[in-house]
């Protein structure tokens, strides 16, 4: 397996260290095309998020990982859209690591998510 390429690490309002590698980057790019010219809003959403979320029901489907999404607010007249950062939580070496998994732009926060922090 080739190895990956890191493109930045930051840490979390938290204290968490979240890692985007170039692969999950252009994954990202491919499924969401709006994200294309987004790269540094992505790392400050994950670095300086208004909000953190705990997704219970992804989080179900994964052996060991929690998942939680990262939301930012950016202004889009006439509405509020957000930059969301999705970041699975492993544990590495006895403390988590986060890795950014997806990002996109919504409209609105899902409701089946539960707020763990906020600004």
């Amino acid at each position: 397996m080739a190895q990956r390429i890191i493109l930045w690490t930051v840490r979390d309002p938290r204290g968490l260290s979240i890692t985007l590698t170039d692969d999950v980057w252009h994954d990202i790019i491919g499924k969401h095309q709006e994200m294309q010219d987004q790269h540094d809003a992505v790392k400050i959403a994950a670095a300086s998020p208004d909000e953190i979320y705990f997704d219970p029901e992804t989080t179900s489907k994964r052996d060991g990982a929690k998942i939680y999404m990262y939301y930012k607010r950016i202004r889009v007249a006439p509405k509020t859209k957000f930059i969301v950062v999705v970041v699975k939580i492993v544990v590495e070496n006895e403390s988590d690591q986060g890795y950014v998994q997806s990002a996109w732009s919504p409209y609105r926060i899902q409701k089946r998510l539960v707020r763990e922090w906020k600004k």
